[in-house]
């Protein structure tokens, strides 16, 4: 039990983002169904052992403001979709968004939605950084994230609304269904699709740790080798070091423990001893006088007993 304790809080201690598993590729949206048909059961594999979530992350190109100047754009827009955003995500005003309208509906995340200046109802004239593609989002909803839940891996973009490194500022994401992104806002262009592994922490033992190392260590191979086309997918991840230390830090309490467990055989050993020898000086006029009375060896250890 001490040592499962550790364990956990060893894994806990860890940011949400390097215990996942984060695959990521660029790929165009008529080769993503064939890409999901290989990712999708190779992180199932590795995360079997342990349980967990495995989420698909899609996101657009950049969009800029319709009526901003190009030459003055700092802030860009990316819609994205989110597998089980509406499970992670509570819902602030309105509602979520649904595929298929003549605008692409989207739900915004309230710190976005504050730097965007938009609320529920609203439209947004966006227009795309590489084709100059005009495209109208309406706001159907906004929400918030939870910042302790590991679902959303510490992502500022997510969390914050927004992203600043780079040259411009990130903003969003504009969160609609995935039929959208894969139709009305590719234009024919690769989507970034990411594929999050979360195990459940509550799943790790000390025995299946080196099982889940070995899962990963071959992963990015069979996930290349198998992807359709020329698409290569990068995997990242720190849990493999978590891991080795955490296997260091088993390996020491367990060791800790057994010589807790040898310290107090060791006491008991002596209080048994002691108690005994106190009980032998004390009935040794009894026992003198069962001699007396010819009682042997055997019968004295059995009365003794």
């Amino acid at each position: 039990a001490v040592t499962l304790a550790g364990l956990h809080r060893e894994l806990a201690a860890a940011p949400a983002g390097d215990r996942s598993i984060v695959v990521r590729t660029q790929i165009l949206p008529e080769r993503l169904q064939a890409a999901d048909a290989v990712v999708t059961p190779e992180l199932e594999r590795v995360i079997a052992p342990t349980g967990g979530e495995i989420a698909r992350v899609l996101r657009s190109s950049s969009y800029a403001d319709a009526a901003t100047d190009p030459a003055a754009v700092t802030d860009l827009v990316l819609f994205a979709s989110l597998d089980g955003i509406r499970d992670h995500a509570t819902l602030a005003d309105g509602r979520w968004p649904e595929a298929g309208g003549t605008a692409v509906e989207v739900a915004v995340s309230e710190p976005a939605a504050r730097i965007l200046g938009v609320a529920t109802g609203d439209r947004i004239p966006l227009v795309g950084r590489l084709d100059g593609r005009t495209v109208e989002a309406v706001v159907a909803g906004t929400w918030r994230a939870d910042p302790a839940d590991p679902y959303w891996l510490g992502d500022p973009l997510l969390l914050a609304g927004n992203d600043p490194g780079g040259s411009f500022r990130l903003v969003g994401p504009l969160v609609a269904e995935a039929a959208d992104l894969q139709g009305p806002l590719d234009g024919g262009r690769p989507l970034e699709a990411q594929w999050r592994a979360i195990p459940d922490l509550a799943g790790f033992r000390p025995e299946n740790l080196d099982q889940v190392a070995t899962s990963l260590s071959g992963l990015p191979g069979e996930i290349n080798a198998a992807l359709p086309g020329s698409n290569q997918a990068t995997v990242t991840t720190k849990l493999p070091a978590i891991l080795a230390a955490v296997d260091r830090s088993v390996l020491v309490a367990q060791s800790g423990i057994l010589l807790l467990l040898v310290q107090f055989g060791v006491l008991a050993g002596y209080a048994v001893i002691l108690v005994a020898a106190l009980l032998v000086d004390r009935r040794r006029s009894e026992t003198a006088l069962l001699q007396a009375r010819g009682a042997g060896f055997g019968h004295r250890v059995r009365l003794a007993a």
